[in-house]
C-alpha cells in the first residue's frame, strides 16, 4: 500500500459517433507524453484511462495534465492509497484503491476539457495547485466535490517570482523637522509596521549619514547593541577611528565578548561617535528592543552633553527605563496612511501597472500601516491571487466583494505557508538568533539542530527576491522587519522551537565569549531546559561582575534563583517576539551539573514527517503530507501541510476573562478547504447532467446545502499548563462550519478576531452569515462580539433571546443555545448559574441523541470544575467528554 497521485481521464468525444479507433489514437498520444514524465498506466478501459505518479511527482503530474491537453477528455486528479496487484515495469501496473474511485468520480462529473481536483489534494499541495471554482454532485449516494484546475495558471510557484518585480516602496512621509543636538533626545513614534524604521533611516541619511545606529541584535547579550553598532561602523569604513588608550581597551574587551563597565563604554561610544560624525548624534532603532546596558551607556553620554540621540519608539509606549530621565527636546508621531496614499503607494510599486480599483481594494486590506499595505500586495502576488501579466497586475479570479482588513502578521504567516523547507529552515534560524546573524552562525545553528541546507546561497538569494530578508555587509542577513520575525517565531512548532533554542544555547556556549553565557541561559530557558538555563546563568555571574555590569548581574542571579524570564526582560534581554509564553514548560533537565557537557547537550531538530507523526505543536492536517511541485536539487525535504493560522496569535487584553475555543461544529468536513483554493461554488445543474452521456444517469444534481446542524457551541478554552506557565492560557482554536462555501477563510478570520479581541470583524462575519440565512449562528457571533467588547449584559440578553427562539427548533439547537448562554454567564462571574445552564444543555443533547453536543457540554463542565478548584470532578467530566458514549454525570 503506497500513496500515489492518480490522474483519471474520461473519453468525451465531440462527435458522438467516434468509435474505439478514435479513442485508441487519442490514448496513444497521451501515453507518449506519459513515457517522458515517469508515470505509469494503471487502468485501461474503453473510454477510460488512469495513470499514477509518485508523491514527489506533483510537477510531472501537472505537466502531464496541462501540456497539450486533450479537449475530448474530462479529467479527475486525486491522491491517496493504492494497492499494487501486478507490477508490469516502470510504465505499467495493475492497482486497486479508493483513490482510483475518487479520481474516476471527479472525471465523471467534469466537463470535457476540464480537470477537477480533489479538495484534499489542493490542500496537501500547500497552495501550489491553483483552482477556480468548484463542482458538487451526488454519485450514487456519495456527495462528490472537486475544484476546477486553472489550466492557464495551474501552479503558484510559476507565478510567485513576480514579487521580485516590485519596486521598493517610495518614502512618502514628511520627515520630522528634528534639530538633533547633544545632551537631549528626539523621539520618533510610529505604529508597528508604520514605517518608523524607514523614516529614521531617511532622517539619518538626510542629516547625519555617518552616525552610529543602535539596532536589536543577538538575543540576550548584554551590551550587544553597542558592540553591533561599533562593529558595523568599522565594517563599513574598514578601520578603527582614533581612540584614546582607555577607549581602545574598552573596545578590545567589548569585541572579545568580555564586556566593559558603563563608564568605559561611554568613553568608547563618545570618542567613536564624534570621530565618525562631528554632530555627535546616535540613532536608535526600535528602542524597546535594545538591551539596557547599551542604553545606559548611551544615556551617560547624552546626560554628559557629549552626544545626542534620535530614537524610534512604538506609538503609545514609554521610553525604556535607562532613557527615562534624559531630556526629550522634540517628538514626532508618524501619521497613519490614508486610503488614497496607500493606493498610490501600491501603484508606484508596480510601475502603475495596477489599476486604481484593485489598488484601492488591496490597500484597504492592509490599512493603516505601510507594512500592512505593501504586504497585502506582496501576499496577493505570492499566493497568485493576483498575477503580473502583459495586461498589468490583475486578479487571477476577479471578485466583486471587497477584501477584508487583515493584520500584517496574518498576511506574513500566510506567505510563510508557501515557503519551502530549505528556505524556511534558514528563516527560522535567523529568527531564533534575533532577526540578524552571520551566515556561518546560521549554518552552525542548523548543524547543531541536526539539519543542514544545501546551496544556501541560492536559498538566500531567493528569500531576498521575495522580500523575506535583506543581505547586509559583512556576510550578515537580517529579516526585513520585526513583524516578519514575529510571524516566523509564532509559526514554529513547539518541538522545533525547543530544538532551535537549545541549539542556540549550545552555539552561544561554543563561542567562548563570557557575556554570551547570558544569551545561552536565555535560549536554554526558551527551550524549556530549566536546569541548563540555571546552570548557565550562574556561570554568567562572574564575567558580569568582572565587567562591572552589576544591575544585569543581579537580574541574572534572580533569574537563576526563580527561573523567571521577566527578570531578564526587565534588563531588555528578552524580546517580545521570542515566544516566551512557550518557555519553561518542558520537564526540568536533571542532568548532573558537574558534568562539563551538561550545558552543551542539544536536541535534534525533528525532520518533517507525515501528519500522523508530527508533534502536537503543529496543527494536524487530514490531507496528509504537503506535496511540492518545486524542482530543485537542493530541496530534498518535503514540508508538511501547514495551517494558515494555528491559533498562536496572542490574545488581546480586551477578550473575555473566560476565553472561547469553539463557536460551532462542522456540517461537512470537506467544506474546510485550503486557503489557496478559490472555491467559487458551482453546483452541477440539470442541464449539465443532460449534456453528459447516458452512462452518467446516476448523477443527481446537488441540492442546496441544508443548514443541518449549524450551531454555536461556545466552551471554555483549555487551560492546560496554567500552573506551569504562571497562569498563561493556551490560545483557543475555532472552527466555523455551516458557513458559505465561498469563504474558506472564515474559520481563521473568526478565530483571529476572537483571539485579538476584534469585535468589528466579528460583526462583519455575523452580517455575512445572516446574508446567507445562518441567523442562529450570526446571533451567537453578535453575542460573542459583545463579550469581547466587555458588554456582558448585552451578550446575555442576546443569548437569552436566542435560547428562547431555539425552543421552536430541534433539541440539538436548544443544547447549543444553552451552552452558548452558559459561557456568557461564566464570563459574567456566575459559575454556579453557568453550570446549571450547561447541565440543561447536556440534558437536551441526551434527549436528542446528540453525542457531539453532549461532549461539548461535558468539556465545558470540566472547565468550570477546574476553575472552581474541583480537579477530581473536572477530570471525570473531561473523561466523559472524550468517551465514545456518555453516561450519567459524576
Amino acid at each position: 500500500m503506497t500513496r500515489r497521485l492518480v490522474v483519471c481521464l474520461r473519453w468525451r468525444p465531440r462527435d458522438q459517433d467516434a468509435g474505439a479507433d478514435a479513442f485508441a489514437a487519442a490514448a496513444s498520444a497521451i501515453l507518449e507524453r506519459l513515457a517522458t514524465l515517469g508515470g505509469r498506466l494503471i487502468l485501461w478501459h474503453p473510454e477510460w484511462l488512469c495513470v499514477d505518479f509518485g508523491i514527489d511527482g506533483l510537477q510531472d503530474a501537472i505537466d502531464f495534465i496541462v501540456d497539450h491537453p486533450h479537449e475530448e477528455f474530462s479529467t479527475g486528479f486525486a491522491y491517496g492509497t493504492l494497492h499494487e496487484l501486478v507490477d508490469g515495469g516502470p510504465m505499467l501496473a495493475a492497482c486497486l484503491g479508493p483513490v482510483i474511485e475518487s479520481a474516476m468520480a471527479l472525471a465523471r462529473m467534469a466537463r470535457a476539457g476540464d480537470v477537477l481536483v480533489e479538495p484534499g489534494l489542493v490542500k496537501a499541495s500547500g497552495g501550489e495547485l491553483l483552482v477556480q471554482g468548484a463542482r458538487v454532485a451526488t454519485i450514487g449516494s456519495t456527495r462528490v466535490r472537486g475544484f476546477r484546475l486553472d489550466m492557464e495558471h495551474p501552479q503558484r510557484s510559476l507565478e510567485c517570482e513576480s514579487v521580485a518585480q516590485l519596486s521598493a516602496p517610495p518614502f512618502r512621509a514628511r520627515l520630522p523637522a528634528f534639530e538633533a543636538r547633544t545632551g537631549a533626545l528626539c523621539v520618533l513614534s510610529a505604529l508597528r509596521g508604520g514605517g518608523g524604521s524607514r523614516a529614521l533611516d531617511e532622517q539619518r541619511k538626510a542629516q547625519h549619514p555617518e552616525s552610529l545606529v543602535f539596532s536589536a541584535n543577538a538575543t540576550g547579550v548584554p551590551l550587544g547593541a553597542l558592540r553591533s553598532a561599533l562593529a558595523q561602523s568599522r565594517m563599513l569604513t574598514g578601520d578603527l577611528p582614533p581612540l584614546s588608550p582607555g577607549a581602545q581597551a574598552a573596545w578590545n574587551s567589548l569585541s572579545q565578548g568580555t564586556g566593559c563597565s558603563r563608564q568605559a563604554g561611554a568613553l568608547l561610544l563618545g570618542e567613536w561617535a564624534r570621530a565618525r560624525s562631528a554632530a555627535g548624534i546616535v540613532y536608535v532603532e526600535d528602542v524597546a528592543e535594545i538591551d539596557f546596558d547599551s542604553l545606559e551607556v548611551l544615556a551617560l553620554c547624552v546626560e554628559a552633553g557629549e552626544l545626542g540621540a534620535v530614537v524610534l519608539a512604538e506609538s503609545g509606549a514609554s521610553l525604556p527605563v535607562p532613557l527615562g530621565e534624559v531630556a526629550v527636546s522634540q517628538s514626532h508621531t508618524l501619521p497613519e496612511l490614508s486610503l488614497q496614499d496607500a493606493a498610490t503607494l501600491l501603484q508606484s510599486m508596480t510601475g502603475n501597472e495596477l489599476a486604481a480599483e484593485w489598488a484601492e481594494r488591496l490597500a484597504a486590506r492592509g490599512l493603516p500601516t505601510p507594512l500592512g499595505v505593501t504586504q497585502s500586495l506582496v501576499e496577493a502576488l505570492d499566493s497568485a491571487s493576483f498575477l503580473w501579466t502583459d495586461a498589468g497586475v490583475v486578479p487571477r479570479v476577479p471578485r466583486d466583494e471587497p477584501l477584508q482588513p487583515e493584520l500584517p502578521l496574518l498576511l506574513l504567516r500566510r506567505r510563510l505557508h508557501f515557503v519551502e523547507m530549505t528556505e524556511r529552515l534558514l528563516l527560522e534560524a535567523i529568527a531564533v538568533l534575533g532577526g540578524r546573524a552571520e551566515r556561518s552562525q546560521l549554518a552552525s545553528l542548523l548543524k547543531l539542530a541536526g539539519r543542514s541546507v544545501n546551496n544556501a546561497d541560492a536559498a538566500f538569494a531567493f528569500l531576498e527576491r521575495l522580500g523575506w530578508i535583506a543581505i547586509e555587509a559583512g556576510d550578515r542577513v537580517a529579516l526585513t522587519t520585526r513583524t516578519h520575525r514575529r510571524a516566523i517565531v509564532a509559526s514554529l512548532s513547539d518541538k522545533r522551537f525547543r530544538a532551535l533554542h537549545q541549539a542556540a544555547a549550545t552555539l552561544a556556549v561554543d563561542s567562548a565569549e563570557p557575556l554570551a553565557l547570558v544569551s545561552a541561559a536565555l535560549h536554554a530557558a526558551l527551550a524549556g531546559n530549566v536546569g541548563k538555563a540555571t546552570l548557565l546563568a550562574r556561570r554568567a555571574l562572574a564575567p558580569l561582575a568582572a565587567a562591572g555590569l552589576d544591575a544585569t548581574a543581579q537580574a541574572v542571579e534572580e533569574f537563576a534563583a526563580a527561573a523567571d524570564l521577566d527578570r531578564l526582560r526587565q534588563r531588555g534581554l528578552q524580546w517580545s517576539e521570542t515566544g516566551a509564553e512557550r518557555a519553561l514548560v518542558a520537564s526540568d533537565d536533571s542532568a548532573d551539573a558537574s558534568a562539563p557537557e551538561a550545558a552543551r547537550r542539544t536536541e535534534t531538530l525533528p525532520a518533517e514527517a507525515p501528519s500522523e507523526a508530527r508533534s502536537a505543536g503543529e496543527r494536524r492536517d487530514s490531507a496528509g503530507p504537503r506535496l511540492s511541485a518545486r524542482r530543485s536539487s537542493d530541496t530534498p525535504e518535503r514540508p508538511s501541510a501547514r495551517a494558515l493560522a494555528d491559533g498562536s496569535v496572542p490574545r488581546a487584553p480586551a477578550a473575555p476573562d473566560l476565553p472561547l475555543s469553539e463557536l460551532v461544529g462542522s456540517v461537512d468536513a470537506g467544506e474546510d478547504v485550503a486557503a489557496a483554493a478559490d472555491p467559487e461554488r458551482e453546483v452541477v445543474s440539470d442541464g449539465d447532467i443532460e449534456a453528459m452521456s447516458a452512462e452518467d444517469s446516476e448523477l443527481k444534481p446537488a441540492s442546496e446545502e441544508p443548514e443541518g446542524d449549524v450551531h454555536a457551541v461556545a466552551e471554555a478554552a483549555h487551560l492546560a499548563g496554567a500552573e506551569a506557565n504562571g497562569g498563561t492560557r493556551a490560545a483557543p482554536t475555532l472552527r466555523v462550519a455551516g458557513v458559505p462555501s465561498n469563504d474558506s477563510l472564515m474559520p481563521e478570520r473568526a478565530s483571529l478576531a476572537l483571539q485579538r479581541g476584534d469585535p468589528v470583524t466579528l460583526d462583519q462575519l455575523a452580517r455575512q452569515l445572516r446574508s446567507e440565512a445562518h441567523n442562529m449562528l450570526a446571533d451567537r457571533l453578535d453575542a460573542m462580539a459583545c463579550l469581547v467588547r466587555g458588554n456582558t449584559g448585552e451578550a446575555l440578553r442576546r443569548l437569552r433571546d436566542a435560547k428562547q427562539r431555539a425552543r421552536q427548533l430541534s433539541l440539538s439547537e436548544q443544547c447549543r443555545a444553552s451552552l452558548a448562554l452558559s459561557v456568557a454567564i461564566a464570563a459574567a462571574g456566575r459559575p454556579i448559574d453557568a453550570m446549571l445552564e450547561a447541565l440543561e444543555g447536556l440534558a437536551q443533547a441526551r434527549r436528542g441523541g446528540d453525542l457531539r453536543g453532549e461532549r461539548a457540554c461535558a468539556k465545558f463542565l470540566a472547565q468550570l470544575a477546574h476553575k472552581a478548584g474541583q480537579d477530581q470532578i473536572a477530570g471525570a467530566w473531561q473523561d466523559l467528554s472524550v468517551s465514545p458514549s456518555l453516561h450519567p454525570s459524576p
